[in-house]
């Protein structure tokens, strides 16, 4: 590999990163997660704080879809604590949507409320309508879980 002949570390990095994002979209969950696990101690080691939270919050999909959602909490917790940080709203407003998702998946609806509407509040902020309609559309889908869930429980 070039990165390697370069000793380019943040090369490396991104490449392994690519790699997991390509075996993500082939659902090929395992090797994913393997590429995105390689690049973190890496972009760590670099203090590259901005590839850190991009990789962590990869692995976190990765980790959603092999029904890890504990593993998948904790990236996006660590993902959106690094976008904070850096007060980088867009990454904040993917990490707290999937933090809802992984939250809806496990009957959380409160929780995933929360951070449905807490992702609303930046893209509202920022003026970004396709991920505000996105929002929009999955606190919805959360009240509606909620109804449902309600109904069962009391008839």
């Amino acid at each position: 590999m070039i990165n390697r002949e370069l000793k380019d570390r943040a090369g490396k990095a991104n490449t392994l990163n690519n790699l997991g994002i390509m075996y993500n979209r082939l659902d090929r969950y395992d090797k994913s997660i393997e590429y995105h696990e390689l690049a973190l101690p890496i972009n760590r080691e670099l203090k590259n704080r901005r590839s850190e939270g991009i990789t962590l919050f990869n692995l976190g999909n990765a980790w959603m879809m092999v029904d890890k959602q504990g593993k998948a909490i904790s990236c996006f917790e660590q993902s959106l604590a690094i976008a904070r940080e850096l007060m980088d709203i867009r990454r904040q407003g993917e990490a707290l949507m999937m933090l809802g998702t992984t939250h809806l998946g496990l009957d959380r609806y409160d929780k995933a409320l929360d951070y449905f509407e807490q992702a609303l509040r930046l893209e509202r902020e920022n003026k970004d309508r396709r991920d505000e309609g996105d929002t929009l559309m999955r606190i919805g889908a959360s009240t509606v879980a909620i109804e449902i869930a309600a109904r069962r429980e009391y008839g």
